[in-house]
């Protein structure tokens, strides 16, 4: 009877191969290369620490565009964990999005867990929820996991704009931490190709501005890399593939921007502007919001002013002010209000537009 299908979801059996096929580790104690790289950002060197010492207790929940890396950092947080010391069998991975898990509360997948490793609170399970938010009322989850103290230690990751939308704010007030991952800084960059300038940290900022005006920085190899970096972006996926194109006095920039260009466009924004936000928001028109955001390019940085905007778009301005938060939601754009130390004048002078990776 147990290996039989019923309208209440799939079969125990169904769930524990999915599980196993999820974490290769189980078997040999290792996380597949392929999965978690050997360079890390910032974030993977320390959630594995956060993870490990949880105090105070908190879940940790990453959020930030899709092909930044999110999945990344969490392989290499398991990866850390195991290196730590953490038996293979405490630490579980579930795809949330995947067809067989869909089908299941996450009630059933974390006691179906929780019987696998026999945890307790002295040896918890340490949960990794790739696209979290795909989970049936996730938060309120997460809030019952948390507040009933289940034997647990939860980190999820989400780009879905849902996440945003469907969730009730106040469960994960004192219940979890969002960590934002977006594409990488400059510095960031420069580390990751191991071309990061050897800088000594002062005590103090004005300290640490001297010694690298002293330190014989390679100002016109820097320039070169910069003008690369802009034209490419902060994807991971895109700057990895660059190596090819630094060699040499004149590194190749038309190649990588062309690339980039079209891996954005299909991966990063068609996917949130065509599927995402439609699917979270009910847009019947989403050409009209990408067209939106193509006009947004042009305002980068400028003083936004919605009236123009949306009359120049056809569309009434609560319609383009809701389109505008939609885009931030998805992760595409942020707005910055005026700074000043009078509210009023940040009122008046309105608010900038950035896109997340220029």
């Amino acid at each position: 009877m147990s290996g039989r299908r019923t309208a209440l979801g799939p079969t125990a059996e169904e769930i524990t191969r999915v599980l196993s096929e999820q974490n290769p580790w189980h078997s040999d104690g290792k996380v597949p290369q392929e999965l978690a790289k050997e360079r890390e950002r910032p974030l993977a060197r320390w959630l594995w620490r956060r993870l490990l010492n949880d105090e105070p207790r908190r879940f940790q929940v990453v959020l930030g565009p899709r092909r930044v890396g999110k999945t990344t950092v969490m392989y290499q947080t398991v990866r850390a964990l195991l290196r730590a010391g953490v038996p293979a069998n405490r630490l579980w991975w579930l795809r949330l999005d995947h067809p067989i898990l869909l089908q299941s509360s996450l009630e059933s997948l974390v006691r179906h867990v929780l019987r696998a490793t026999n945890a307790s609170p002295a040896a918890p399970a340490f949960l990794f929820f790739d696209e979290l938010t795909y989970g049936r009322d996730w938060d309120l989850w997460l809030k019952t996991f948390y507040d009933e103290q289940w034997p647990v230690k939860v980190a999820g990751t989400s780009s879905s704009v849902a996440a945003l939308r469907e969730r009730h704010v106040e469960s994960g007030v004192g219940r979890w931490e969002e960590q934002y991952l977006g594409p990488y800084l400059f510095d960031e960059f420069l580390d990751l190709i191991g071309e990061a300038p050897a800088i000594e940290v002062g005590p103090t900022l004005a300290e640490t501005l001297l010694e690298a005006v002293r330190s014989p920085i390679p100002v016109t190899w820097l320039a070169r890399l910069r003008r690369l970096f802009s034209l490419i972006g902060g994807f991971p996926e895109l700057l990895l593939s660059q190596e090819a194109h630094l060699e040499g006095d004149a590194p190749d920039h038309l190649t990588p921007l062309l690339r980039s260009q079209r891996v954005l466009r299909s991966g990063a924004v068609e996917r949130a502007i065509y599927k995402d936000i439609p699917q979270a928001f009910g847009v019947s028109d989403p050409f009209l919001l990408e067209r939106m955001l193509y006009v947004l390019a042009g305002q980068v940085t400028k003083i936004l002013s919605p009236s123009s905007m949306s009359k120049d778009l056809g569309l009434s301005q609560p319609t383009f002010d809701r389109y505008l938060s939609y885009l931030e939601r998805a992760f595409i754009v942020f707005t910055l209000p005026n700074y000043s130390g009078s509210e009023n004048a940040v009122q008046r002078r309105g608010r900038k537009l950035y896109f997340v990776d220029g």
